[in-house]
């Protein structure tokens, strides 16, 4: 993605087109109406493929940006999932010690609150490590929307620049039609002049020729 020049796709129009003008060269390489009729079908051919570059790189950018926002979603996602983790983690830990001490006040009942206890601890590593987790993804995707956004930001600045030149290059294609309209022009307009230019030099310097009905007379 970038330059216009570089990203013109070649297509069977390229070699068509090529064609009908190596075939006008050849066959009318002095005439100024075909010659300018090919240079611009040729200057519109550029002009159409530059804004598909454009267009193209736009829509890449866009694409980009919204993987930019899906990283970001994901990463606030993460951030309160952990969140939501460390702070169940913490409830655990506190609830694990109120059993705790229900189970030295309560002989009766020690082994049922220490095992629910000792449990709940349990829970409260496994809580913590998936906050941790969660937070590695968060940062992860924290970086991958940063990369995202610089990589967007690139492509919607390559887009104006494609933009530009393809609106310089529409401007070209432009004048070559307008150049191709006016040498049809400037031919038709010659056209019955050396007509009657034609029909008037076939009579010139012949003698008049007497009417028939006297044809003969003295």
């Amino acid at each position: 993605m970038g330059d216009i020049e570089d990203e013109l796709p070649a297509s069977s129009d390229v070699v068509s087109g090529a064609a009908n003008i190596d075939a006008a060269g050849s066959n009318d390489e002095t005439d100024p109406v075909k010659q300018a009729e090919a240079y611009a079908w040729l200057a519109q051919f550029r002009a159409d493929n530059a804004m598909k570059v454009a267009q193209h790189n736009y829509a890449a950018a866009e694409d980009t940006q919204a993987e930019a926002r899906g990283e970001a979603a994901k990463r606030d996602y993460e951030l309160e999932k952990a969140k939501d983790l460390t702070d169940g983690a913490a409830k655990l830990r506190a609830e694990a010690a109120e059993l705790e001490a229900k189970a030295e006040k309560e002989a009766s009942r020690h082994d049922e609150y220490a095992s629910q206890a000792a449990f709940d601890r349990r829970k409260a590593e496994a809580a913590d490590a998936l906050a941790a987790d969660s937070r590695a993804d968060a940062n992860a995707a924290d970086k991958a929307q940063q990369r995202l956004e610089v990589e967007a930001q690139d492509l919607y600045k390559t887009y104006q620049e494609n933009e530009a030149q393809a609106r310089l290059i529409q401007e070209q294609a432009t004048a070559a039609q307008r150049i191709a309209t006016d040498e049809a022009k400037i031919q038709h307009a010659d056209q019955p002049a050396a007509t009657g230019q034609s029909a008037q030099g076939e009579g010139a310097g012949q003698p008049a020729q007497p009417p028939e009905e006297h044809a003969g007379q003295p």
